[in-house]
């Protein structure tokens, strides 16, 4: 009488339980490690994590996961694994990095294909870069309507600048000009992230004045204002050219041709 090895297939569907028979017989062999629903089936994660060059807030993460089977037979009389068949390789879905305003990703599309089974989990980091911004601020005279100057400032999305327009308007207030507004309200400017159009600010000013009088009198020739380049005071602006004189004489004449009193002057 001859025999042999009869086998069975365990899978997910139709698992063994390790270390119960699994034969009816006595002395059965038991069915081996690994061959329960768990050890029959893998999982490869995957991780996608955004993060800000700059620190700032990045999207949320994405994650998701491939599931991958296995079919094993058995030998029903040893209980040994004769074989293991895991489901093919698979592919995760491709996912496009989302849109931040302002940024731009090192990665647009993170794409992982032709995962086995025994893959690692996989960890994927892209990185958001702060795009490259620009900014202007204009110094206007309103008397003339011209620009002063105009500052070019460039950065990047939501980076400090550095600048703010204190020390321009003290120059100019100290060349006699009078700030009228200041659209920046003395606050350093900040980039925003609106990419392909440029922030603008403006400053104004009047000219701004200062009375002469022979008590408070000005000094033909030299700088009114504290500031290189200044406008100067000009002629008839001292005390001599903010002071006239009227003079007034008094004579008397006897018609008799006698002395008459003395003549009278007063200015």
């Amino acid at each position: 009488v001859h025999f042999i090895h009869d086998t069975i297939t365990v899978d997910p569907e139709n698992p063994g339980k390790p270390g119960e028979p699994i034969n009816p017989g006595k002395g059965s062999a038991v069915y081996p490690d690994g061959t329960d629903k768990a050890g029959l089936t893998d999982t490869v994660d995957r991780t996608i994590s955004y993060k800000m060059s700059d620190g700032s807030k990045a999207p949320a993460s994405v994650k998701d996961s491939l599931t991958f089977t296995a079919s094993k037979e058995i030998d029903k009389v040893t209980g040994e694994v004769l074989s293991t068949e895991w489901s093919k390789n698979q592919d995760f879905k491709d996912v496009v990095s989302p849109d931040v305003t302002g940024y731009t990703p090192r990665v647009k599309t993170v794409s992982n294909k032709n995962v086995a089974h025994d893959a690692q989990n996989i960890d994927v980091v892209v990185i958001y870069d702060a795009d490259a911004q620009k900014a202007k601020v204009a110094y206007i005279d309103d008397k003339t309507g011209k620009t002063l100057k105009t500052d070019s400032l460039t950065g990047v999305t939501n980076a400090k600048s550095g600048y703010t327009t204190a020390d321009s308007i003290k120059t100019y207030q100290a060349l006699g000009y009078k700030l009228v507004s200041d659209d920046t309200k003395g606050a350093e400017i900040v980039f925003d992230n609106e990419d392909g159009k440029d922030q603008s600010y403006t400053v104004h000013f009047i000219h701004d004045t200062i009375t002469v009088d022979p008590e408070n009198p000005g000094k033909p020739g030299e700088p009114i204002n504290p500031g290189k380049g200044s406008a100067v005071y000009p002629d008839g602006t001292d005390k001599a050219g903010l002071t006239d004189t009227v003079d007034r004489t008094i004579s008397y004449k006897m018609s008799d041709g006698s002395k008459a009193p003395a003549s009278v002057k007063d200015s």
